[in-house]
């Protein structure tokens, strides 16, 4: 196989797996997004279901309070006869009933609002671990991605270099070769003819 073919087999495959890394890192960069995505809707669904329980809870309380209320009044107005005698018992019971409801309600409430708080507290810290570890290993691969490319980016440069150098050498002989031969010394004269000669 010559070095042109070689180069160009390796150049190929150079190429190839640059596409490959490019494809797999947007691949993951997908991944992750749609990751985010499912973790704003799976939020935003246990935020409402969250909300429509507290409402049927509260819808049922103020309904029982409703009730309360009603029984009371129609206590109230069956006794109308006794109202002067029992007024101020009625007022006194009606009151305490009252202070009861109004505190069992707002612990209810209370207790519904520190579990929302701690469900999101630990959504959200779920969702803050995955994230720190989606982005270490995005990080990772991305560092990793680097050092190949630039392991790869120095194979070419040097790739180049010894193909640039093996043109110059291919250049030279063929030079070298293009080039007439010299021609050949003339012999200097023997010390017999110098003499003659003077």
């Amino acid at each position: 196989m010559s070095l042109a073919s070689e180069m160009t087999r390796l150049a190929g495959e150079f190429e190839a797996a640059q596409a490959a890394r490019l494809a797999t890192v947007a691949g993951i960069a997908s991944a992750a997004r749609t990751d985010l995505d499912d973790g704003r809707a799976s939020l935003g669904r246990t935020m409402s279901e969250l909300t429509k329980a507290i409402q049927v809870d509260l819808r049922g309380i103020f309904s029982e309070v409703a009730l309360i209320r009603g029984a009371t009044k129609d206590s109230v107005d069956g006794f109308a006869a006794e109202r002067d005698a029992r007024a101020e018992a009625l007022r006194a019971e009606l009151g305490r009933y009252m202070a009861d409801l109004h505190s069992s309600v707002e612990n209810l409430l209370s207790e519904l609002a520190r579990a929302r708080e701690a469900t999101g507290r630990r959504e959200a810290a779920a969702r803050e671990a995955y994230l720190k570890d989606l982005r270490a290993r995005v990080e990772a691969l991305l560092t990793d991605v680097r050092k190949r490319m630039t392991r790869l980016g120095k194979e070419r440069a040097r790739a180049g270099r010894i193909w640039r150098q093996h043109g110059r050498n291919l250049h030279k002989q063929r030079r070298e070769a293009a080039r007439p031969s010299p021609a050949p010394a003339k012999p200097e004269p023997t010390a017999k003819k110098k003499a003659a000669k003077d």
